[in-house]
């Protein structure tokens, strides 16, 4: 997108709608942008090319129209096996 990045956009609708789910498909896949995706509300972060299958999955989960709850992110129970030391 000329202008503007994807992270950008997401980051704008968050502010002006933030019950809008956000699906973030992108050719230049990157962990930290992906992170970064999900840290600021996207649904999913999914990368080119990208299965047909797998984008309608996520769009009925992220409109509620599949009957398969998406699984909530837990950072505190991701973390939870890890001691500081």
């Amino acid at each position: 997108m000329p202008g503007i990045s994807g992270l950008e956009t997401l980051r704008q609708a968050r502010q002006e709608h933030a019950v809008l789910p956000v699906l973030l498909v992108t050719a230049y896949a990157d962990i930290r942008d992906a992170v970064g995706a999900m840290r600021d509300g996207a649904v999913n972060y999914l990368a080119k090319p990208i299965d047909l299958d797998e984008l309608l999955a996520n769009v009925q989960q992220a409109t509620g129209l599949s009957k398969v709850t998406p699984p909530q992110f837990k950072p505190r129970q991701a973390f939870a096996g890890s001691r500081r030391g």
